[in-house]
C-alpha cells in the first residue's frame, strides 16, 4: 500500500465542490434545444478541451431515453454484480501478502456499493472516484466519493498540442490541477479509439437521440390535433391587428377549451 511521504494528504477530500461554474453539481441540461448545429457544437468542443456540456448531455440523455437507459442499466448491473477475484503475481515478492489485503478490501463491499458509479464510463467514456484514506497500520480506504466527470479534463502541459494529454481538474475557466497519485480511481471504456472521455456509449448515441427526440415531438404535436376539426378564422380587410390577435388566440382556445369569446367584426368556421 501507500507509505511514501505525498504532496496532498490521502485522508482529505480534493475534489470538493466549488460555488464557481467549473466545479457545480448542477446540470446545464443542454438538451433543451438541441439542433444538429448545437450537438455538433458540444461535440467539437468536447474534442478540443471543453467537455462540460458534453457530460451534461450524456446525462440528459440518459434521463430522458428510456430505451437507452434500461440497454446501459442491464450492461452495467451485469458488470457490477460479478465476483471480484484477485490473483498473486506469480513472480513478485509478497504477492500473495498484497493480494490478501486488497482481498480484504473487496471483501468490506466498499468497492461494490460504488460499483455503477464506477460504471458510468460505459456511457460517458471516463468515470473518477476520490478515495478518502486512513492510516492504521497500514494506509487503508475509508470511503469512495463519486465524482462529476464534468470537473475533470484532458489538458496539454503548456498547452503544447505535441504533448500528451494528462487529466486534470478544473480551478477556473482557464486554469487546472494535475490529480495527486493514489487519490482517484480513473476508470475508462474505450469503446472507441481516441481521447477516453469521448469513446463512451454517449457519443454514439447523441445523433441518434436528437433525431428520436424530434420524432417524438412530431409525433406529440401530430396527436394533439389529430381527430380535431379544422378551425378557420375569418377577418375583414379592414380589421386591425389587436383583432387579428384575438382572433387567433379564440381559435387555440377553441382548439383546447371548446370555446371563446371573439367579437361579431370576426367569425370562426
Amino acid at each position: 500500500m501507500v507509505n511514501s511521504p505525498l504532496s496532498f494528504p490521502l485522508n482529505e477530500v480534493f475534489a470538493a465542490p466549488s460555488p464557481q461554474k467549473q466545479r457545480s453539481l448542477q446540470c446545464e441540461h443542454p438538451s433543451i434545444g438541441l439542433s444538429p448545429r448545437k450537438l455538433h457544437h458540444i461535440l467539437t468542443s468536447a474534442e478540443t478541451g471543453n467537455s462540460q456540456s458534453y457530460f451534461d448531455l450524456c446525462t440528459d440523455i440518459e434521463q430522458k431515453w428510456p430505451r437507452y437507459a434500461a440497454v446501459l442499466g442491464v450492461r452495467k448491473r451485469q458488470i457490477a454484480q460479478l465476483a471480484l477475484k484477485v490473483h498473486p503475481h506469480p513472480s513478485l515478492d509478497n504477492a500473495q501478502k498484497h493480494s490478501e489485503l486488497v482481498e480484504t478490501i473487496i471483501d468490506s463491499g466498499l468497492l461494490q456499493e460504488h460499483m455503477l458509479d464506477i460504471l458510468d464510463a460505459v456511457s460517458k467514456g471516463i468515470s473518477l472516484t476520490e478515495i478518502i484514506w486512513e492510516q492504521n497500520d497500514l494506509w487503508l480506504p475509508r470511503e469512495l466519493i463519486n465524482r462529476p466527470q464534468k470537473w475533470f479534463e484532458y489538458v496539454h502541459p503548456n498547452n503544447n498540442p505535441d504533448t500528451q494529454p494528462l487529466l486534470m481538474m478544473r480551478d477556473g475557466s482557464n486554469s487546472f490541477s494535475p490529480l495527486p497519485p493514489y487519490k482517484f480511481i480513473v476508470h475508462t471504456s474505450n469503446l472507441t479509439s481516441g481521447c477516453p472521455h469521448t469513446s463512451g456509449l454517449g457519443r454514439l448515441v447523441s445523433w441518434w437521440y436528437l433525431f428520436y427526440n424530434h420524432a417524438v415531438k412530431d409525433w406529440l404535436g401530430f396527436m394533439e390535433v389529430y381527430g380535431k376539426p379544422m378551425r378557420i378564422g375569418r377577418y375583414a380587410p379592414t380589421t386591425s391587428e389587436d383583432e387579428k390577435k384575438r382572433l387567433r388566440q379564440a381559435l387555440a382556445t377553441l382548439g383546447s377549451d371548446g370555446s371563446a369569446l371573439i367579437p361579431d367584426s370576426i367569425a370562426i368556421e
